[in-house]
């Protein structure tokens, strides 16, 4: 008899302790998912703040770039484009022969071509770093899931459209290491593309 009061209450002790860990557990998640949307709160809060007027008009003009624009901007090499976008460029640069004043973006003119060279380089080029740079701490957050990934996958879907040629500056970053200078980057672009390829999939499998 007293054996199999002690059995019982051996198996009343561990479904006991397995209520408390499933609670505990449940308990922790709960808190866990919380602190995911704050975070992810405080991520795009952080994200808006840096896209100053100058981070995203750079952003903008370099997606039109060609790979070998690209490559001459991170390596600091002069080189010339086509006049609107160098026109574009002294809108947000203000050191070097171009700035803000049009009348000066004509010494940078050769021709129907701008050569964007010096300081003015520089400058630019600053601003496109540090573009990415912020693009890419929001997709550490992202890659070690201390946000909410499926949230932040919706609301940087834009960053990736084929048909109009956007892809994080896909050529900027192949200058700069591909993968090996921002690969959260890289691996975000890589989930966009997929998730945009499986609707696809899906109408076709109909």
């Amino acid at each position: 008899m007293i054996q199999i009061v002690c059995s019982i209450v051996t198996a009343l002790s561990t479904v006991l302790i397995l209520v408390q860990l499933f609670l505990t557990e449940r308990g922790n998640k709960k808190h866990h998912e919380e602190m995911r949307r704050i975070k992810t709160v405080e991520i795009m809060e952080n994200w808006s703040k840096s896209l100053q007027r100058e981070t995203s008009f750079a952003e903008k003009i370099v997606e039109g770039f060609t790979p070998e624009q690209c490559r001459a901007l991170y390596f600091k090499e002069p080189f010339e484009l086509d006049i609107k976008k160098g026109k574009a460029i002294c809108q947000i640069c203000t050191e070097g022969e171009c700035n803000r004043i049009e009348k000066k973006c004509e010494n940078c003119m050769q021709g129907d071509k701008f050569r964007l060279e010096g300081a003015q380089l520089s400058e630019f080029r600053w601003y496109v770093i540090g573009y990415l740079n912020m693009l890419e701490s929001v997709m550490t957050a992202w890659k070690l899931k201390i946000v909410d990934s499926e949230e932040i996958e919706n609301q940087f879907q834009y960053l990736y459209n084929p048909e109009k040629g956007w892809n994080a500056l896909e050529p900027f970053r192949e200058a700069a290491g591909g993968e090996n200078a921002y690969p959260n980057i890289a691996e975000f672009m890589t989930r966009l593309c997929e998730k945009r390829k499986k609707p696809a999939r899906d109408k076709k499998n109909l």
